[in-house]
Formats: structure tokens, C-alpha cells, sequence
């Protein structure tokens, strides 16, 4: 299509002005997604997917990266087959929200 029917260049430019005059918004990300992408990295990529550094980072960041990286780490517990350390984390998360886990 565009091949066919070339855009000039000044519509292009008005385009990317008032692209770039958008407010930019700092989206959060929501509990759900933050469990399913610690669970995903954790328990179905390839060995390594879900490190230290990334659960330190969501240790040190807000309420829900928090529960996050307890969760990563009780999957990565999990993982190693020590599988009680991973219940003593699990248990009280278990209890505040049992649909997520």
C-alpha cells in the first residue's frame, strides 16, 4: 500500500508531533500478571529463566513485586525439591489468596 500511495513527508511529521505531545502514562502491573510471569519464568522456561537479581529487584519494589518475588522464590524452592521450605512460604500466601497460586 504504501508503495502505491506514498504519504508526503510532512504528514509523517505532523504524525510523530502529535505523537509525541501524547502525556505519557506509567502503567502498573496488576498482581495477576507479576504471579503469572514469576510462575511462567519459574516453572516452564528453560533452566536459569527465573534468577536471583530479578527477585531481589522485585523484593525491593512495590507491595505486589514483593509477593511476587516470595512467590518466585517458593517456586524456585519448589523446583529444587525442597519442598518444605517451599510450603512455609506458600501456606500464608495460600491464605490471603488462594485463586492466584
Amino acid at each position: 500500500m504504501l508503495l502505491t500511495h506514498h504519504l508526503p513527508d510532512n504528514r509523517l511529521a505532523d504524525a510523530r508531533n502529535r505523537a509525541n505531545q501524547m502525556p505519557k502514562y506509567l502503567i502498573q502491573s496488576s498482581q495477576n500478571y507479576l504471579m503469572a510471569k514469576v510462575r511462567s519464568l519459574g516453572m516452564y522456561c528453560t533452566e536459569g529463566a527465573l534468577t536471583d537479581e530479578q527477585l531481589n529487584t522485585y523484593s525491593q519494589g512495590n507491595l505486589r513485586e514483593q509477593l511476587a518475588a516470595k512467590y518466585g522464590l517458593a517456586i524456585l524452592l519448589y523446583e529444587a525439591k525442597k519442598y518444605d521450605e517451599a510450603r512455609h512460604i506458600l501456606q500464608p500466601m495460600l491464605a490471603q489468596n488462594q485463586k492466584n497460586l
